[in-house]
């Protein structure tokens, strides 16, 4: 299979309930897709796997011959709806988002928290 995104025999299930089934597609770089169904057929578990946000149950994903295994400052997502995390503090709302920076020290990371 060759793609910059590469789905290999992907499959997300949440307990007894299989979301997403052996799935095996190849993207081109910079190709528009959509993936396209009703609610509840898997779209957003397939974007939240390739963004790093949920692993696969089995099989894995390839973005750009690297094995996604987690969020990655490098890759993004817009998501449907967003908002701060009803469950988390201000302060922990701001610090979720710089979590993954590796280029940030704890003490410029305390410095923009508190700004």
């Amino acid at each position: 299979m060759t793609g910059y995104v590469q789905f290999i025999d992907t499959a997300k299930s949440f307990g007894p309930v299989d979301v997403v089934r052996n799935t095996s597609l190849g993207l081109e770089r910079n190709s528009l897709v959509v993936f396209l169904g009703p609610s509840g057929c898997g779209k957003t578990t397939l974007m939240r796997m390739v963004g790093g946000l949920d692993e696969p149950s089995s099989g894995s994903i390839l973005l750009g011959g690297e094995k996604v295994v987690r969020p990655d400052r490098r890759r993004g997502m817009v998501f449907q709806s967003y908002s701060s995390f009803p469950w988390l503090t201000v302060k922990n709302n701001i610090a979720f988002g710089m979590r993954y920076r590796k280029d940030l020290g704890a003490t410029e990371r305390a410095e923009r928290i508190s700004h």
